[in-house]
């Protein structure tokens, strides 16, 4: 008898509870559903332009790292459009023209060219004590 209403009150509990592990709240995102709205899609960054075969292995072009090619003439400005801004916006420094005043604030009291090789040497000696 003490067994069959242990069993009642357990399954009333769960029925109590259950409904409360449902999420109906909206502004969290769901992780059951991959694509999610306001979310930039990854795929949308790489330049879809068409490939171009030469006419004979000749007349490859010679490798440009981290400069432009055929496919993608500026790869950049191509990412910064995936990602909803405006290319126009980039200066030739890779430093968005609004933030030329913070820019000049930063530098304000000099620039140290070898900054990363001082720092690189303080840090290894560093690790090294």
């Amino acid at each position: 008898m003490q067994m069959t209403w242990v069993l009642t009150v357990t399954a009333f509990i769960a029925l109590a509870v259950l409904p409360a592990c449902s999420r109906n709240n909206e502004s969290e995102p769901d992780l059951l559903h991959l694509k999610s709205a306001g979310v930039p899609d990854e795929f949308s960054i790489v330049p879809s332009h068409p490939i171009e075969y030469p006419e004979s292995p000749s007349n490859l072009p010679i490798p440009n790292p981290g400069g432009a090619n055929r496919t993608d003439q500026t790869p950049a400005d191509t990412v910064v459009v995936a990602l909803g801004g405006s290319p126009s916006a980039r200066t030739g420094d890779g430093i968005p023209e609004s933030d030329s005043g913070m820019l000049s604030y930063v530098v304000r009291a000099g620039v140290d060219p070898a900054i990363r090789r001082r720092l690189a040497a303080e840090d290894l000696e560093y690790r090294r004590n």
